[in-house]
């Protein structure tokens, strides 16, 4: 139903509300779905080298990647507050349609992955702590502390771990001819 009305200033308020309360009254109201938008999840914490150094680089972004290939970044910010150097805003869908109100929103507890790319070179978190409890809720808040190690070779396994690898299993290869 589409109805284009329109009220002399006497009378607009008392018909407005006659034609609102008709279609309740009368049962014509469908019922209404929510939209699939829900409030982001904001993920934050402190990023530290391999060395437990909280980086500063203004160059330095974490990315949150799902399986899809959705990626989500944000800046690292010295000084952000005490103990925190980033924070991401996750929008998430609710699932309750087919598809997403927007490409990057999540649907909650969706498989993802984070990176940190810092200028040219993309370091893996070795290390990840948070209480994962709330973790892709919406409305929630998510601290996720993050230790970094350099992948160079792309495979997704930080170096200084296939280094320790190859060390314990004695053997004397090139990083890249190591995989995932």
């Amino acid at each position: 139903m589409n109805w284009n009305l329109s009220f002399s200033a006497p009378c607009s308020r008392f018909w407005a509300l006659v034609f609102l309360a008709l279609p309740l009254a009368s049962g014509l109201c469908p019922t209404a779905q929510a939209f699939p938008a829900a409030p982001y999840h904001l993920i934050y914490g402190l990023v530290r080298d391999r060395y437990g150094t909280p980086l500063t680089s203004d160059q330095a972004q974490i990315i949150l990647e799902t399986p899809e290939g959705v990626q989500i970044a944000a800046p690292v910010i010295p000084g952000l507050s005490p103990g925190v150097n980033y924070q991401i805003k996750v929008p998430v869908d609710a699932g309750e349609t087919p598809e997403r109100y927007q490409p990057n929103a999540l649907i909650a507890a969706a498989p993802f992955k984070m990176v940190v790319v810092i200028g040219t070179v993309t370091n893996v978190p070795i290390e990840m702590s948070a209480n994962y409890s709330a973790l892709g809720q919406s409305a929630e808040n998510t601290r996720v502390d993050l230790t970094l190690g350099v992948d160079a070779n792309g495979d997704g396994i930080p170096d200084d771990w296939e280094l320790a690898f190859l060390a314990a299993r004695g053997l004397n290869v090139p990083l890249s001819s190591l995989n995932g």
